[in-house]
């Protein structure tokens, strides 16, 4: 969370770790944090780190700070990026108020 690791790290992380042990990711505060989502390129350093975990990663976890409150169009720009960029299973912890209605917007 609090710095980008190198591949090799996640790569020695996993194999360190029995096959049925997975790891859940949380995603890096220069991105959900410092830059609001807004860091693409460090996104894409990121997820090509988190790739040398293979079958080890159970996920990733977004989690947005107390302050961060939902713009639905630059999420969804930043959710699309997101989504086109990897296939792993991303948990949303949002913990602003304004995330909290209704009505779904994500699938």
């Amino acid at each position: 969370f609090y710095r980008l690791h190198k591949p090799k790290t996640y790569r020695h992380w996993a194999s360190l770790v029995p096959d049925t042990f997975r790891f859940l990711i949380k995603v890096p505060r220069r991105i959900s944090h410092e830059t609001d989502l807004k860091d693409l390129e460090t996104l894409k350093h990121f997820l090509s780190g988190v790739s040398e975990l293979g079958e080890s990663c159970l996920g990733l976890l977004l989690q947005l700070p107390p302050s961060f409150q939902l713009n639905r169009d630059s999420f969804l720009r930043f959710w699309g990026e997101l989504r086109s960029l990897t296939n792993e299973t991303v948990y949303l912890e949002p913990r602003h108020h304004t995330w909290f209605f209704e009505e779904r917007f994500l699938t």
